[in-house]
C-alpha cells in the first residue's frame, strides 16, 4: 500500500455506540487512531500495536491496540475502505474470541 492512498472509514453500529460510551479523553485518542489508520491501516506505530487477526481471509481483519482500548477493523482494499467492527476496552483475557 502506498502512503498517499487514503481510505474511507465507516463504523458499525456497535462500534459507534461503543465510541459514544467512552470518556471524552479516550474517545479523542480513538478518533486520532482512526484518522491514522485511514492513511496506512497496516503499519504499526509507537504506542499502537496492529496485528492481523488469524482465521479471516477476505477481507483481511486487523486489531489495533493502545492502552486498554482495542479496535477491530476490516480492510476493503479494492474499495479503499476500512470498516470498523468493534471498539472495546479490554477487561481481561476473555475479551478475545
Amino acid at each position: 500500500m502506498k502512503g498517499e492512498k487514503s481510505f474511507a472509514l465507516d463504523l458499525s453500529r456497535g462500534a459507534s455506540k461503543a465510541l459514544d460510551k467512552l470518556g471524552t479523553r479516550t474517545a479523542k485518542k480513538v478518533i486520532e487512531a482512526l484518522r491514522e489508520i485511514q492513511k496506512d491501516p497496516i503499519r504499526p506505530r509507537s504506542k499502537a500495536d496492529i496485528i492481523k487477526i488469524r482465521g479471516r481471509k477476505e477481507p483481511p481483519a486487523y486489531r489495533l491496540k493502545f492502552g486498554q482500548v482495542r479496535i477491530e477493523y476490516l480492510i476493503y482494499e479494492d474499495e479503499a475502505r476500512i470498516h470498523v467492527e468493534r471498539i472495546f476496552k479490554r477487561k481481561g483475557d476473555s475479551d478475545y474470541r
